[in-house]
């Protein structure tokens, strides 16, 4: 009778064991995903200051690395995913604001390109005489 209480302790003992482990081990897997997935987000985040601050070379530089990434096998199949749709739509994001920077910059040229005209007629004629 000793013999099968202790047995049972025992093996109540291992199985409480192999719970720790288990839980050990997703706890590690978890903290691991965790760590993947704020490396991504400091990249995005990186590529949106570098929007924001109008340094789009430098954010169509990190939205590159994230494309390097093969997200789906690197974060949780969900936020992998989540992220390859986002990529595009901050592509074209930069895009806009390019586009929308170079055309206010060719219409403040048109304003000012006869003001330049003039004064390099008049410097011309200076320089003539």
């Amino acid at each position: 009778r000793e013999l099968q209480e202790e047995g049972r302790e025992v093996l109540g003992a291992e199985q409480a064991v192999t719970q720790l482990q288990r839980s050990h081990k997703n706890i590690q897997q978890a903290s691991q995903v965790v760590a993947e997935c704020k490396e991504v987000l400091l990249l995005c985040s990186a590529v949106k200051k570098s929007t924001e601050e109008r340094r789009y070379q430098s954010a169509l530089h990190g939205i590159e690395q994230l494309r390097q990434l093969n997200l789906r096998a690197t974060l949780s199949p969900s936020f992998g995913r989540y992220m390859e749709l986002a990529i595009p739509v901050q592509v074209e994001m930069v895009k806009e604001k390019s586009v929308g920077e170079f055309n206010e910059w060719l219409s403040a040229l048109r304003t000012a390109a006869p003001k330049v005209g003039e004064v390099a007629l008049q410097q011309a004629q200076e320089s003539a005489v």
